[in-house]
């Protein structure tokens, strides 16, 4: 098993290779924002295309395909690979890529029920504006979270569209919504058990916390009915800050007696509880991957240290280039203070090297201060990513830093 995390920017975009070397698998988790299709992704299928020997008119295999959730930094290169798709079979041309297994919760399967004001009276204006940060500009009152929902209702509407025109099954072998249920857990295999194939268990959306954003939003349905909403108040009668996350399809993937830990921008509470329905947290011993995808680009709002104490890995992706502070550095923090209780050797992984990253993180914070959101100057010793990483060195923590160069990581050898 084999793992990619292509440059992104703000979002993610990712590849895992598994099977044989003669029957070679693949799997893409989201792809990107704006400017990583073109750029990062599409390049690196035709590469694997070239590699596997295939022609112009026989098309790449792509085993899985999954989107965690709607937001635009996980979803917008997604759509572009579909709409390539939609292209070439209304036009008679060979496809490039073979979809076998798409797997995307869709904003409307998650309440159950067709949103139609916000498509009427909010996402439609939000389509005109282009990316979460300039709506944020047109409604005030919006915090970055709800913006990105609002985004994600027609990215999400448009890739559901694509999935139908191209005939492909959705979300198999769930009925609707891909979810973790307590009562029934799920494990769907890709391919041959062991080494060849891959092993897949959900962690998350969990369903009681779904259940609470539908009956959330229902509330919101017969109280819209009474009373006339504004855009912005009908956003926020049923999103909050942790709406995207709510949604987050979380899983753990295995193959050959490796683990990876795939989060999307899960917060570290839910992912918890998910291991924990799923009986993999023990006491007194941390539930243990190769690799753990850091959630939400390595956010400290989605985190605490009790996450890093009881998930552990040899390898930690930090998938973010700056932008809206991501990864930070007290989540970095918090990963070493519980490393420290632990130490053996890990590695940190950054799609990004530290100087861009702290290039841009310093930029955002500037912006921030003058908004009056942050209002204390950039301080360099206390903020840089760069300066964490050499005190951690001087203090002896046994790790390694990868910063430089495509994040591709084999687990073959390692165990």
């Amino acid at each position: 098993m084999k793992f990619e995390a292509l440059p992104a920017h703000k979002g993610d975009c990712l590849l895992l290779h598994f099977g044989t070397a003669s029957n070679p698998r693949l799997a893409i988790i989201d792809g990107g924002p704006s400017n990583t299709w073109r750029p990062a992704l599409k390049p690196r299928l035709e590469a694997l295309k070239a590699e596997r020997d295939l022609d112009a008119s026989e098309p790449l295999p792509i085993d899985w395909l999954v989107v965690s959730h709607i937001d635009d930094d996980h979803i917008k290169g997604v759509l572009e690979l579909t709409e390539e798709l939609t292209a070439a079979q209304e036009q008679n041309e060979p496809l490039p890529y073979a979809l076998s297994s798409i797997w995307h919760n869709s904003f409307a399967d998650l309440l159950e029920t067709r949103p139609e004001q916000l498509e009427a009276s909010v996402a439609a204006q939000f389509g005109a504006a282009g990316t979460a940060e300039i709506a944020v500009d047109l409604y005030p009152r919006l915090t970055l979270d709800a913006a990105k929902v609002l985004a994600g209702i027609p990215q999400g509407r448009k890739l559901r569209d694509d999935i139908r025109k191209l005939r492909l099954s959705l979300n198999k072998p769930f009925p609707r919504v891909v979810m973790l249920d307590p009562a029934s857990e799920r494990k769907t295999l890709f391919g041959p058990k062991g080494a060849q194939g891959i092993s897949v268990r959900v962690l998350g959306p969990l369903k009681p916390q779904l259940e609470q954003l539908r009956i959330k939003h229902k509330q919101y349905l017969q109280k819209r009915r009474k009373t006339p909403a504004d855009p912005e108040s009908a956003l926020a009668a049923f999103t909050d800050t942790s709406a995207t996350n709510l949604s987050s399809i979380v899983t753990e993937v295995s193959s050959g007696g490796h683990k990876v830990l795939l989060t999307g921008d899960a917060r570290g509470d839910f992912i918890l509880e998910g291991l924990n329905s799923c009986g993999l947290l023990k006491a007194g011993a941390p539930y243990v991957v190769d690799i753990l995808k850091v959630p939400h680009h390595g956010s400290d709002r989605n985190m605490t240290q009790k996450f890093f104490e009881c998930v552990h890995a040899t390898h930690y992706l930090f998938s973010g280039d700056g932008r809206h502070g991501n990864p930070e550095r007290q989540t970095l923090q918090m990963l070493f203070d519980a490393r420290r209780k632990h130490p053996t050797r890990f590695k940190v992984w950054l799609t990004y090297s530290v100087k861009e990253i702290d290039v841009t993180r310093e930029a955002e914070w500037e912006r921030e201060r003058k908004k009056h959101r942050k209002l204390r100057a950039w301080n360099a010793e206390k903020d840089c990513l760069g300066h964490f990483f050499e005190t951690m060195r001087a203090a002896g923590v046994p790790f390694d830093l990868v910063d430089q160069g495509p994040v591709q990581i084999s687990l073959e050898g390692e165990g």
